[in-house]
Formats: C-alpha cells, structure tokens, sequence
C-alpha cells in the first residue's frame, strides 16, 4: 500500500510544482515521503470527530487495538489507520477534538453519520452528523488558511511541531469515504426504489465539493464508492420470512444493494468527468464495494464466521441493545459487550467492521485490482528498479539521501521551471518502456530501451507535452495489463466477481464494458482516433416516409451536438439517403410498431451512458420556433429532469399543463378541469409532461426505461407515472414555454390497425391504447401494494451513522 500511494502522491507533486509527474526512488538510506493525509467522510473513517462533538462511544469499543475507547466505530483501527500506518504517518487527529492533537501529517474531518448532501434530521434523532461534506470542506479551508498563518508567523520550531508544513498540502494524499448515509436517510424518507431519482443531485455535490478541495490545492484524490448496504447485519437481523427475490444468493438485501451499486455507478462516471476537468488532479477511484461484498460472500473461506454475525450488540424484529449499552431483548436485560474473538467476526456493531475486517479488505486493494486506474505493488516495484522511466530530478519532497547519483550537467537542459531533463526524454521513456514491456512477453524476454534507438518519438512529446499526472497513471495501468498478458499463467488461476453484471462474475472487472454508446465508428485507422465530435445529447424520431420533409425541417433543428436516431415503422430507410444529414445518423427499421416498443428494446440506459438528455419525440412535430441548445441551457437553468417544448395554441391540445405560455421561460404547475387535481403538485397540474414529445435527463431516464412495459407498447399511463422517476417531482418536471413546438396531430400509426367488426383501423388502435391505460394502473397499484406489504415490520432504520 505504502508504494502505491507514494507513486500516486509523487506523481500529483509534480503537478502541484509545474515538474513532470515522478515514480518513487529509494536507496538503503532513505525512500519518498508522502508527508500527510487529509481524510473526509463518515464514520467508516471517523477518528474520533463525532466522539469529540457530541457523546463518545463507551467500552468495549477500541479494545483489541488500542484498549480503551478512542472515537472509532470499531474493536480497533479502521481503514484509514491502516493506511496511514502503511505510508508511516501517524494516526490522523480529528480536526473537532483539540486535545493533544497533532496535525504535522494531516487532519481528519470526517464524523460519523455524515452525508454528502445537508439532509433534515439531526444526531438525536436519527444519528445524523450536522457536518455534512460541503460543512467538512469548509472546515479544512479554515484549517488549511489558519495553519498556514500561524506556521509562517511561528518564530521557532517548538510552535511550528504541531502543524503542516505549507508546502505539504499539494503534496498530500485526500481520501474520501462517505454516502452511505445518503442513501440510508433516502430509503427512510422515499422508500428504496424512488431512492435512485436523489442519487444525481448527490453525486453532484460531491462533485462540487471535489472542485472545492481542488481550488484549495488539493491534487492527489483517493475515493472510495459506498459499500454493499445491503449487507448490514442489523438490517439482515429484522427480516424474516421475506418475499422472493428480497434477498440476493448470501442474504443482502437485493434492493438495496442496487441501489448502492447505481450511486456507485453515478460516481464513477462523476469522477471520469472530473478527471477531464480537473486535468492538474489525479483521481483514484477505489471499488470498496466489490471488496466488502467479496469478503462477506466468502467469510468462511476466509476464516471469518457468517458475515451476519454481530460482535458488540443485540438486534431483532423488535429490540435493539446497542453495542457498550444495557437494555432487554425479549424481556430479559442484557448488556451489549463484545463477542469473545472480535477477530473472527466481520460487523463489530452490525453497521461497522471489526479491525480484521478491516485490515483484511486494505490488503485486497493494495494490489489495484479494486482501483481504477489499476496501480499496484508490482508496478510500483518496477518504476522503483527501473528509475530511467522518469527523469530523476524534480523529487524535492524525497529523503535527500536518495538524491545520491550526481546528474551529468553536459547531457541535459534546464526548462522554463527550472526542471533538469534530456530533450524528448520524458515521452521518449515511457513510450519506448511500454513496447519493450509488451514485446518483451511477447517474446519471452525483456527487450532494453536502448535496443530501439530509431524510432523518433521528437513529435509524440510535441504532441502530448501537456500530458497530466492522470494520463501518466493511466499509462501505467496499459503497462499492467499488458505486462499480464503472460503465457506462463498458470493453469489453475480462477477468477470470480459477483459484483460483476450478471453473466460475466467470471472476469476481471478492468475488462468489463458494462456501458456503451451511439457513436459511429470506422473500420480503420486507430480506435482512439475515431471520434471527432462526441455528441452530448440524443433526439429520435418515429417515423414513416411520408413525412420526410417535416423530418428534414425537424432534424436540422439539432446540431451536431446530437445523435440522430430514426426509428422506421414503414421498413423504408434507403429513401431517407436524399438528405446529407441522413448519412451520420442512425436507422432501425421494424414494421408497424411505435416508439415506446422501440425505445424499451433500442434505448438502454447502459446504451445511452454517454447522453446527457434524451428526446424521444414523434414525427409529427413542428419545429419552426425552435433552438435544441437553447432548450438545453433552459433545462439546465430551471433543474428539469423530464421537460417537454410548450405546445402552440394551435396543437391540439389535451392538457392545460402542456399550453405553450407566453409570460415565462417555464412552467410547472397548471390549472385543470374541475375535479382533475386533488392534489395541485400531482398530474396533470403538475409533474406532467405528455409522451409525444419527452425529454429525458440520463437518471430520469434510467429510471423511466425501467417503468416501460415490454407489451404495453403505445405507452398510455406513462405521463402520469413519469413522477415517480424524480423528487421532488413538481420541480424537477416541467413545460418549457420559450421554445415551443407545433403538434400536427397526424395519425401515422393511429391508421395502422386492421378493420375489423365494422370499426376504422385507427378506432382498433384507440381501444387498444385505453385497454393499455388500464392495465399500466392496475399493474402499478399491484407493484406498489406488493411492495408496502414486505415493508410491514422492517424497521428502515438502514440509518446508519456510518
């Protein structure tokens, strides 16, 4: 672990002081030094910040390491501390708790029960910290501004012992583990499956706080994703007797954890996008989820009891006696202390870990096969025995004991900054180690970078010389994956990922592409090369060829910041070649079904991964009035999940709520027919959009695809269940009124009925579309009474102040 970070650490440092990023050196005297942590998130990494705030934890909590209680959720260390201990730093100090702290190596602000987003419970209600992660940011600001002031107006060493250096905050590491409480406090207030419509707004405030710690200079990010939820014993404890499919094959609730892994999902995309826009950063991204869930699933084999043992603590349907407490279970007083071998069991408390659990899941993501990118001991070990990778120069926060080999003046120039480097050197190293590395297996040897003198690499350096630290990792993780392709593996290697999707538990999780797009691509050249323009959005359109001019109209409406998706009910798309936009976009052609029954088979959200918003429209839409970047940034501004463009007076109009209005740039509420709303922020006078011409954020439509019915294929019901998708919904859906569409009302499908019993095709259609009205309602008013009924008797506390 200790040389995985320091690479990871060094590599930021060179960001943060304009050098090259820079591996590790080491000599008997002396190795790299990652001078300090600063750690954020809830109790899984809280050191003591809760404890110092409100009431500590009592024994037996902290006896197997520190034998007596020291402000952690645990019998001894946890995650954190093995990490520390693995870069030889100290403990962290809890920033709250002014005791005999020491902050030289960094501060913790994390505290147990904090969320990322500012939530409406408190400590003494539901164990919910006031410090949330915007709270905890501004708390190191504070810290970092303070102690920066004092140190610099210190006039000896004596008064500088306790604090940072100033230098070291660029070069320190900042871990971040929390988000478990946000979906603990979204299944007790939405219920779990409307729990996935808050995971966005989450995930982008953990955003913003990301970019606040980096415009305060953090550099180096080690995130950690929220683990299986549901998998806590406590919860596993008030279960009985549940429906099928409630829990998955070990016993976790499978509800739960699919929400878990959906916010897991929604961040890891977050920090590829803050990865492009923080390009001085580097983001580890560390797949704790996989490794907590491998461990619980395999407990015997790995010399633990069955993960749902609880150490310290009694739990059942009825009676909680927490860990450290007196209490009754069943009518008889009992206290909670700690099991007789903390060791091996999983859950000290049935929220948290014991320190075994603890110590055995950091050894499992040393290695890199948790992380993204995949940085392991082994790379490390060869940037460390190969030093001509990176110029050796620049480690100004390296022991100076390893700076011991002088460097030959005559051979080398100095840059702008000041950085000692051959011309070229750089690129020309990395480049020429990756293909003697890739060559070398493949022939059985290792080829030496001196044995390819000819090859100029002079342009790839001018090409890439604004190379960031990230890029430089994800190098590294190309070398892993082809210094393990060896044709010496040997034979009984076996690999098994139940996190991995279903059907594919049998590779490793760096080869899974779980998501894929729309993007065109050739059939030549180099694949990274492909994509000029990535388009951001997606517009598809059902269609029949005789309403190819309106098409045409419509279509050019959209920029090349669109994917174009035609889906043809007429089986005509060779026709569709008159118009030049035709050639990038995309045709399906099947007979005679409707958007819904293409959309619920074409557009899976796994499809659609890289769309920011998704228009599923008819064709029978005029666009005269319209501008589809405007409309974006007019969605963006309002916070519009589901929208749909204001329809003209002169469109047919159904509903009051979707009338085009002059006097706004939105609208979402209306007022209907007497009798139509019981409820002013329920449809159709307010979270209401019609289904001819929808648009979809990705999350919405996450969950709206999920809603479709595969038979109920005119999509009759969905408009007023779109709701259920977003939260609140009556703000997060909405009509935009200034950019408005017509609705030409022509019956395309409608005609495609057959004539039977003395009814028009189009009549055939109608009663089919009414039949589908009413089997949605009664299927929803099932699922959701099915639902209610295995939530009688759990206690949905999942609050964890975790």
């Amino acid at each position: 672990m200790a040389s995985i970070l320091v690479f990871f650490l060094s590599m930021a440092a060179g960001v943060a002081t304009g050098q090259p990023p820079l591996p590790p050196h080491t000599s008997s005297s002396g190795k790299c030094d990652i001078p300090a942590i600063y750690n954020f998130g809830d109790s899984n990494s809280d050191t003591g910040g809760i404890a110092a705030a409100f009431y500590p934890p009592g024994p037996p909590s902290g006896e197997t390491f520190f034998k007596r209680p020291v402000g952690r959720a645990s019998d001894g260390r946890l995650i954190i501390d093995f990490i520390a201990e693995k870069l030889g730093l100290s403990y962290l100090s809890a920033y709250l708790d002014s005791i005999k702290a020491d902050y030289t190596h960094g501060a913790n602000f994390a505290t147990g029960g904090s969320t990322i987003r500012r939530v409406n419970e408190s400590w003494f209600t539901n164990d919910v910290s006031p410090f949330s992660l915007d709270i905890q940011v501004e708390q190191f600001s504070q810290f970092k501004d303070r102690t920066i002031y004092l140190y610099n107006k210190a006039e000896n060493e004596a008064q500088r012992s306790n604090l940072p250096r100033p230098e070291d905050f660029a070069k320190a590491i900042y871990t971040i583990d929390i988000g478990q409480n946000d979906l603990a406090y979204c299944f007790r207030t939405l219920g779990v499956e409307a729990s996935r419509t808050a995971i966005s707004d989450i995930i982008n405030q953990f955003a913003t706080s990301i970019q606040q710690l980096y415009g305060k200079g953090a550099r180096a990010f080690w995130i950690h994703n929220t683990g299986p939820i549901g998998c806590l014993p406590v919860t596993y404890a008030k279960i009985h007797n549940p429906p099928k499919g409630f829990h998955d094959k070990i016993g976790c609730v499978t509800g739960q954890n699919a929400i878990a892994t959906e916010f897991n999902k929604q961040l890891k995309a977050k920090i590829i996008q803050l990865r492009s826009d923080l390009t001085g950063a580097v983001f580890t991204y560390v797949d704790m989820y996989s490794a907590k869930y491998q461990l619980i699933a395999n407990a015997k084999d790995q010399g633990f009891e069955k993960w749902s043992t609880i150490c310290c603590g009694y739990h059942d349907s009825d009676d909680d006696v927490y860990c450290g407490n007196s209490g009754k279970i069943n009518g008889t007083s009992v206290f909670a202390g700690s099991c007789k071998d903390p060791t091996k069991v999983i859950s000290w408390d049935g929220v948290h870990y014991t320190e075994a659990a603890n110590n055995w899941i950091v050894t499992r993501i040393t290695n890199g096969s948790f992380s993204d990118p995949s940085i392991s001991v082994d790379e490390t070990s060869y940037l460390i025995q190969n030093p001509r990778v990176f110029p050796a120069p620049g480690l100004d926060h390296c022991d100076k004991a390893t700076h011991n080999q002088p460097v030959q003046k005559s051979m080398v120039t100095t840059s702008r900054r000041g950085m000692v480097r051959r011309p070229n050197e750089t690129m020309r190293l990395i480049v020429t180690t990756f293909i003697s590395v890739v060559f070398g297996f493949f022939l059985g040897m290792n080829l030496s970078s001196t044995l390819l003198p000819a090859i100029d690499l002079g342009y790839i350096e001018d090409k890439y010389s604004g190379l960031s630290s990230q890029a430089l990792l994800n190098v590294w993780s190309s070398i892993r994956r082809a210094k393990g392709i060896s044709l010496h593996e040997p034979e009984d290697t076996k690999i098994w990922v139940p996190t991995n999707p279903r059907g594919a538990e049998r590779l490793p999780p760096g080869i899974v592409a779980s998501e894929s797009d729309l993007y065109l691509r050739r059939l030549y050249g180099s694949p990274s090369e492909d994509l000029i323009i990535r388009p951001k959005y997606l517009v598809t359109f059902t269609v029949g060829y005789e309403q190819k001019d309106n098409i045409d109209k419509a279509v050019k409406k959209f920029s090349e910041n669109f994917t174009i998706l035609l889906f043809h009910y007429d089986g005509r798309t060779s026709e569709w070649n008159e118009f030049e936009w035709s050639k990038r976009a995309i045709h399906v052609s099947v007979l005679k079904q409707t958007k819904w029954w293409y959309a619920k088979r074409f557009l899976h959200p796994d499809i659609l991964a890289p769309y920011d918003y998704i228009f599923i429209w008819d064709e029978d839409l005029g666009l005269e009035d319209f501008d589809a970047e405007r409309y974006i940034n007019l969605v963006k501004k309002h916070g519009l999940e589901i929208s749909q463009p204001g329809l003209s007076a002169n469109s047919g109009l159904t509903w009051q709520m979707t009338r085009k209005r002059d006097d706004s740039e939105v609208h979402k509420e209306a007022e209907e027919r007497d009798g139509w709303c019981s409820d002013p922020h329920l449809p159709p006078c307010a979270a209401f959009v019609e289904i001819m011409a929808p648009v979809f954020s990705r999350n919405a439509w996450r969950c709206v695809w999920h809603m479709i019915q595969n038979d109920l294929v005119h999509g009759w019901g969905l408009d007023f269940a779109l709701r259920r998708c977003v939260e609140p919904a009556h703000e997060k859906i909405g009509v935009v009124d200034a950019q408005w569409v017509v609705h030409q009302t022509v019956p395309s499908l409608g005609n495609q009925g057959t004539a039977e019993n003395g009814k028009a095709p189009w009549e055939g259609v109608r009663e089919r579309c009414q039949k589908e009205w009413t089997t949605f309602q009664i299927r929803m008013t099932l699922a959701e009474q099915a639902y209610l009924k295995t939530m009688n008797g759990i206690d949905r506390l999942n609050s964890t102040n975790s």
